[in-house]
């Protein structure tokens, strides 16, 4: 067998490598065994630990966007402060299936209809 991994440490506890290189909690037992007596052999794929892995996955991309668009969102809030509050109205929008809710910044000149009830 060859050696895949990137960590290339003997004592996980004092690991100082790269988050993204070290061996994960769950996998180092089968790491060392395979470097030392090589007994355990590879089953089928973990279904549940494979579902974890794509739901945090999904979790950090949906924080990224939430992050790029609070940005956006603060951006367009000091120039709506800046061009006066009366042309900007704030919606909070609640995204079902998420715990998070959306701030969003309408221009009252682009949706006339808006406007008119107001």
């Amino acid at each position: 067998m060859f050696d895949i991994t990137f960590c290339k440490c003997t004592n996980f506890d004092a690991c100082k490598c790269q988050k993204d290189k070290k061996i994960p909690l769950a996998e180092r037992l089968f790491i060392n065994d395979q470097i030392l007596e090589r007994k355990m052999v590879i089953g089928k794929v973990d279904v549940i630990a494979t579902e974890r892995r794509k739901k945090e996955k999904r979790k950090q991309m949906e924080d990224k966007r939430i992050k790029r668009k609070m940005v956006k969102t603060d951006a367009d809030a000091a120039h709506a402060q800046s061009m006066g509050a009366q042309h900007y109205v704030f919606v909070l929008v609640y995204r079902y299936g998420c715990n998070y809710l959306e701030i969003s910044i309408i221009k009252l000149f682009r949706f006339p209809y808006l406007s008119n009830g107001m």
